[in-house]
């Protein structure tokens, strides 16, 4: 019965190849942009998903106004913010400064690294923010200045095999960091490789 149907559409499309083809292709397109739609709405449905805290992260966005009488919106606000937020709003439990960086130099020994993603945060990010940990502590990691945690991927880029805790990298020639902890990769919403330091 099938191999009927299958030779009856066979007949068709040679009898309308036009159509055929037509409707072929168009089905095709179709399909292929409602998966990619699909794949990329949950993508984005993705984020901030793997945080224990999930619903009650927020995030502090300013408007500034030009004086033509236009408007933007930034994903950020001022630093002195997060002191204010805590300080004043008896809701606001833990507020994390955070920004991400690129261009930076990071060296170790005779090796440098300039293309890689990195963030700087305040001592509680982790308060806020559950990212899993290989090696060091969360509560503790970023407590004292200039201390790095890194993904495994930026450890073994940085490190090969050999424990990164407690080893130093160099920022732009200037800066001497520490490494105190090793956190899992993180999934593909947040920045790919990212290191945060304080």
């Amino acid at each position: 019965m099938f191999k009927n149907y299958f030779i009856m559409t066979l007949r068709n499309i040679r009898k309308h190849t036009l159509h055929s083809v037509i409707n072929i292709v168009g089905f095709s397109i179709g399909m292929a942009v409602y998966l990619l739609i699909f794949l990329w709405v949950q993508h984005e449905f993705g984020y901030d998903r793997f945080h224990v805290n999930k619903n009650d992260i927020s995030q502090v966005y300013c408007e500034m106004l030009y004086t033509s009488g236009g408007s933007r919106i930034n994903m950020g606000s001022y630093y002195p913010l997060a002191k204010i937020l805590k300080e004043e709003c008896p809701e606001v439990i833990e507020a994390v400064r955070y920004e991400f960086a690129t261009g930076l130099l990071l060296s170790h020994g005779e090796k440098r690294f300039t293309n890689d993603a990195v963030g700087l945060a305040d001592p509680g990010f982790f308060d806020i923010f559950s990212f899993p940990f290989v090696k060091g502590n969360p509560d503790t990691a970023l407590t004292e200045h200039y201390s790095v945690i890194l993904t495994e991927k930026m450890a073994k880029k940085y490190f090969g095999n050999d424990d990164p805790i407690g080893k130093t990298l160099t920022l732009n020639n200037e800066v001497v960091i520490q490494v105190t902890g090793v956190m899992v990769d993180v999934p593909t919403q947040f920045i790919e490789g990212i290191s945060f330091f304080c």
